[in-house]
């Protein structure tokens, strides 16, 4: 049972990427201006070899109270995890010639 749920809440973050992988490459082609409307000012930006580079950097902490198990006597301690994506958009030539997405929380 225990294992299912793990399979089942894995299966939806893999899920996850794969739509937002697709989602970031139906921007592929798009002006960098219209790229710039719809995600805002990026994080950083840098250039190399006549190409820039826009990054976005989204960060998230997700608190967990803890538990007690009554009926086992188990108990969780509070905990707390960092969730970030960092998502990298090339542009060449004004249009998105390409993106990276990295991170334990994409």
């Amino acid at each position: 049972m225990v294992m299912a749920a793990f399979l089942l809440l894995l299966g939806n973050c893999s899920d996850s990427l794969a739509q937002r992988r697709a989602m970031l490459a139906s921007h592929i082609g798009e002006r960098e201006i219209d790229l710039i409307r719809e995600f805002g000012v990026p994080t950083y930006t840098s250039q190399q070899n006549g190409h820039r580079y826009l990054t976005y950097v989204q960060a998230y902490r997700v608190n967990d109270p803890g538990y007690v198990d009554f009926f086992t006597g188990i108990v969780l301690p509070p905990s707390s995890s960092v969730y970030g994506c960092t998502t990298t958009f090339e542009i060449a030539d004004g249009k998105v010639a390409s993106f990276t997405v990295h991170g334990n929380g994409c």
